[in-house]
């Protein structure tokens, strides 16, 4: 395991990982999300990845970001990228693509919870559920 600053040394990090959709989550969705994330934290999960978009990036940042530790991961496509995030994170990394955003998610994590636009492809989204399935992460398909 690896910590995220020198404050947290000796601390193991459990962290999850989040991708959605700009598009942001219906309500079921979100009632998961809370749900299954709450579970997370109260199994010992300290850190929360996600992306910094608009939409379900977002609506999950907005839920969780006084209750656990947020990692941004801003992409390299400025209008998709909510600058609240990233300004009120606790750790951001460089910005990248999205596919090596998502994929990043991902090695960080040890779960990821997707939350795919059901009425479009929703191509990053489900890049990154199959980069998850091909790594062996394990993983919440929030539909």
């Amino acid at each position: 395991m690896f910590t995220v600053n020198d404050k947290e040394d000796q601390k193991e990090i459990k962290a999850i990982g989040f991708t959605g959709s700009r598009h942001g989550m219906s309500i079921s969705q979100k009632a998961y999300v809370r749900r299954i994330i709450k579970h997370y934290i109260q199994q010992g999960y300290n850190r929360l990845h996600l992306g910094c978009c608009y939409g379900a990036d977002t609506e999950v940042f907005e839920m969780f970001k006084d209750k656990i530790s947020v990692v941004a991961h801003p992409c390299n496509i400025v209008k998709w990228t909510n600058n609240d995030i990233v300004d009120n994170a606790d750790f951001v990394y460089p910005v990248v693509s999205p596919l090596a955003r998502n994929r990043r998610i991902v090695q960080l994590s040890l779960v990821l919870i997707a939350t795919p636009h059901v009425s479009e492809e929703s191509l990053g989204t489900q890049y990154t559920i199959q980069y998850a399935m091909n790594h062996n992460v394990f993983f919440h398909i929030a539909l």
